[in-house]
C-alpha cells in the first residue's frame, strides 16, 4: 500500500511540472511586423516596438517576439508580464536621434514585474570607440598595465569617441 501511495505521489508531481511547464511556455506571442515594425535599420520602429509591448500588457503580457531582422529605436517602455525576446538574426539598434529618448536607456522599465530579456539576437548601442594610448591611472588595471609595459607591448585601448551631440544611451534601465 505504501509504494503505491509513493507511485501516486510521483505521479501527481510530474504532471504537476508538465503542467505548469505548458503553462509557461503557452503564452501569447505579439509578433512587432503585426504592429508595422519593417526590420528596416533605416526606418524608425520605436512605435510599432512600443505598440507591440503595449498589446502585449494590455492582454495580461506575453512575448514580445523580434523576428529576423534590423529594428532602430529609442527608448521603449517595458510593462509587467512581458517576454521580450530577440531572436537569433535579429538586432536591436540604438537610434542615433537623440529625440527619441525620454529616458537614458534603450530599454527601460520602472516598477515592473515578471520581465525577462532574452533570445539571441543582439541589442547594439551604436556606441563608437577610437584606439590610443592609455594614459590613466586605472586601478582596476594597473596591475595588467604594468605587466604588459614589462613585455614591452602595446597599451592601447578603445576609448569613447568625443561627440558634437548625444548619441549613445544604456542600454537597459531597470
Amino acid at each position: 500500500m505504501k509504494k503505491n501511495s509513493k507511485a501516486k505521489h510521483s505521479t501527481i508531481l510530474v504532471l504537476s511540472f508538465f503542467l505548469f511547464a505548458l503553462c509557461a511556455y503557452s503564452q501569447k506571442v505579439y509578433n512587432v511586423r503585426d504592429y508595422g515594425a519593417t526590420g528596416n535599420k533605416e526606418g524608425n520602429a520605436q512605435t510599432s516596438i512600443q505598440k507591440t509591448i503595449d498589446a502585449c500588457s494590455a492582454n495580461g503580457g506575453g512575448m514580445v517576439y523580434l523576428p529576423p531582422g534590423k529594428y532602430s529605436s529609442g527608448t521603449l517602455h517595458l510593462k509587467s508580464n512581458i517576454r521580450f525576446y530577440i531572436e537569433a538574426g535579429a538586432t536591436l539598434y540604438s537610434i542615433k536621434d537623440s529625440s527619441a529618448f525620454d529616458k537614458d536607456a534603450l530599454i527601460f522599465a520602472d516598477s515592473v514585474q515578471n520581465v525577462t530579456i532574452e533570445g539571441r539576437g543582439t541589442i547594439d548601442g551604436q556606441a563608437q570607440y577610437e584606439w590610443r594610448l592609455d594614459n590613466l591611472d586605472d586601478d582596476f588595471i594597473r596591475s595588467n598595465k604594468e605587466m604588459m609595459m614589462a613585455q614591452g607591448k602595446s597599451l592601447m585601448r578603445p576609448f569613447p569617441k568625443k561627440k558634437t551631440i548625444r548619441t549613445s544611451h544604456s542600454v537597459v534601465a531597470l
